[in-house]
């Protein structure tokens, strides 16, 4: 009966703040559990982010090395295995919520068993959201194509740059509902990517609502738990660019210490927050959902 009444509890109408809050309780209620269970998964990933930051701050020095190509290549590979598995983990435990059960009775066995099984469903997904990320990125960059050097031409790339950042905002805001309709809905891939972006479409601006706030927010937090790693990638590479020039550098003889632990903690930090990205837009599918059902029971009822 507790089962029932917590499915119930799930699959019900939000507004657009209440997806919001919920999303976050989602996260904050649970919060140890989770962060225990996510650990195989955050540990690398931050790794990996904060290898890459560290990488930034050393672009000049390490890019006069053979090995920086495959270095790269690596860290992207593992970069985009973590992030992924990172992606099956959250909306396994959403899977696993949406179906009337306590987050706390989460086990590991289960949880991992659940991220495997949606593993090859998430690098699917990514790998098509990749190809498709490149048209709005492809809208953005089309004007420096186009305008040609003048005063005139340059009011014409910012107005056409203005044109296309508003057209990749239109394509992009509905591409928010494709993976929670590909998560919870009982379709493959490719028809629930195409009912999702359907249906973001359809929802557009409840939608965007939701994004300006999860974005403003996010971005905002995120910049604050970044900035501490920010400002040290920017000492490496100023430091980096001044021996190349032949400059004396002198900088503290832990400084790599210190810069690893705060890089690694800022990509921590800030990998949490990838929850708060994910999870209000899985209520808001719900809400879509329930809304939808809703409307055609009283269609039926009217009908009669």
């Amino acid at each position: 009966m507790d089962n029932i009444e917590e499915k119930k509890e799930f699959w019900v109408y939000r507004s657009v703040s209440r997806c919001f809050s919920d999303g976050v309780s989602f996260l904050t209620d649970d919060f140890l559990k989770l962060l225990v269970l996510s650990l195989p998964i955050t540990i690398p990933l931050a790794i990996c982010s904060a290898f890459v930051l560290y990488l930034a701050g050393n672009m000049q020095t390490l890019m006069a090395s053979q090995a920086f190509a495959i270095l790269i290549s690596v860290v992207a590979v593992l970069f985009f295995v973590f992030y992924t598995a990172m992606d099956s983990f959250i909306y396994s435990s959403v899977k696993y919520r949406s179906e009337g059960n306590e987050i706390s009775s989460l086990k590991f066995r289960t949880t991992y068993k659940k991220v495997l099984g949606l593993f090859p469903k998430m690098i699917l997904f990514n790998i098509v959201s990749l190809i498709l990320v490149a048209i709005p990125v492809g809208l953005m960059c089309l004007p420096s194509f186009i305008v040609t050097d003048s005063v005139e031409s340059g009011i014409a790339f910012y107005a056409s740059l203005a044109v296309a950042f508003i057209i990749a905002v239109i394509l992009t805001v509905p591409y928010n509902m494709v993976l929670p309709t590909v998560m919870l809905g009982k379709k493959g891939v490719f028809k629930s990517l195409f009912k999702g972006y359907a249906l973001g479409m359809k929802k557009w601006g409840k939608i965007f609502a939701l994004s300006l706030v999860v974005t403003i927010i996010v971005d905002v937090v995120s910049l604050l738990l970044l900035s501490p790693a920010i400002i040290f990638s920017m000492i490496q590479y100023s430091a980096s660019v001044s021996m190349l020039n032949g400059d004396a550098v002198s900088l503290p003889d832990n400084f790599i210490l210190w810069v690893s632990v705060i890089l690694f903690l800022s990509s921590f930090m800030s990998l949490i927050l990838m929850w708060v990205q994910r999870i209000p837009f899985v209520y808001q599918y719900v809400s879509f959902v329930v809304d939808e059902k809703t409307e055609k029971e009283n269609d039926a009822m009217m009908a009669r």
